[in-house]
């Protein structure tokens, strides 16, 4: 009796710090959690559902880390108990994603249109120039098309940090030698070579030599394509 109260406590503890990223990082719209961690609105309301709910989806452990990875959440903060949780280390995190969304709405160097081919690669006729500012500020791109879709969607921006240092589980703008660009998810970088997943999971991961990539740039936000404060 004891072992089933307590875990039904660690899912319904889970249900309500989803229901407070929901809240806090994505305006209260369940449709916006869902396409921040790849999943349908149908399978994050049920995820959300109160205990007893009919249909109901509780929070496994394999979720957990997916929910943890989309929002650049230190490992086991879902599980964490609240007074456990210090400005130092999650609150913190959610803040600076907080703060690199208004950055990007607001201060960050718009620098052109992206759209994809089918192979995963940008279709740069202008050769977008990104990695050579010299500050390495922030900057913006316009997503055209649906290449990235669902995570990312026709007319939606994306902000990208140059000079943050991408984790695994980051989407990032990997940019070639060759002068080749694409959005992708790091997976890991091993034995000298970086693994890439597909954003918009249409692709295979691929795996290129660390010698090969001139930059990677972490994805920091993505900004709504109503909004009329992304600097230009």
């Amino acid at each position: 009796m004891w072992r089933t109260i307590a875990l039904m406590d660690k899912y319904e503890h889970r249900r309500l710090k989803v229901l407070e990223l929901r809240d806090n990082l994505c305006n209260g719209n369940s449709a916006e959690l869902a396409r921040r961690i790849g999943r349908e609105p149908s399978y994050v309301a049920r995820m959300i559902y109160p205990e007893g709910k009919t249909g109901k989806k509780r929070i496994a452990d394999n979720m957990v880390d997916v929910i943890e990875s989309a929002f650049n959440l230190p490992r086991g903060w879902l599980d964490a108990p609240q007074n456990a949780i210090r400005e130092s280390d999650a609150d913190y995190k959610v803040k600076i994603l907080q703060d690199s969304v208004a950055q990007g709405i607001s201060d960050a160097k718009f620098v052109g249109v992206v759209q994809g081919d089918e192979l995963g690669f940008i279709d740069d006729p202008d050769r977008l120039e990104v990695h050579q500012s010299p500050i390495l500020q922030t900057y913006t791109l316009r997503v055209r098309g649906e290449f990235l879709n669902p995570r990312i969607k026709n007319g939606e921006y994306i902000v990208l940090n140059p000079a943050k240092q991408p984790d695994s589980g980051d989407d990032v703008l990997v940019c070639l030698n060759d002068g080749r660009k694409m959005i992708k998810e790091l997976l890991y970088i091993r034995d000298e070579e970086v693994t890439l997943g597909s954003v918009n999971n249409t692709q295979k991961n691929i795996s290129i030599p660390l010698i090969q990539i001139a930059h990677m740039h972490q994805i920091v936000a993505v900004v709504s394509r109503g909004s009329e404060r992304v600097g230009q």
